[in-house]
């Protein structure tokens, strides 16, 4: 995860949209960056939106794509990529303190 390649791969893989549709029914907006837009409700809005031309979108092609720009292949045809000669294995977490986190991590690893 210290690689931002790799990290900017596993953007392409996350469908926003379904996230919002899905995990918050709607009633939410795409995060697109750390902070999300109206965060600061009463104060400034510290949020920053990307250019078109930078922005992620869901695209799992895109993702492979970047995945193995990154150096992360499947070099020995085992069906899991590897970074550096070694299976890249994730560990996701996710809080239960609201209904929506979970689902967000069971769309979120199915992408992944």
């Amino acid at each position: 995860m210290q690689d931002p390649a790799f990290r900017q791969a596993l953007q392409w893989a996350v469908d926003k949209e379904k996230i919002v549709a899905i995990a918050y029914s709607g009633e939410a907006l795409p995060a697109d960056t750390i902070i999300n837009r109206d965060f600061y409700a009463k104060t400034a809005d510290y949020q920053w939106t990307p250019p078109a031309d930078q922005a992620c979108t869901f695209d799992l092609e895109e993702a492979k794509a970047a995945l193995y720009a990154a150096g992360c292949t499947d070099g020995d045809g085992h069906g899991t990529r590897e970074y550096k000669g070694k299976d890249i294995k994730l560990r996701f977490f996710a809080p239960s303190s609201s209904p929506a986190y979970p689902c967000c991590a069971k769309l979120i690893t199915g992408w992944f």
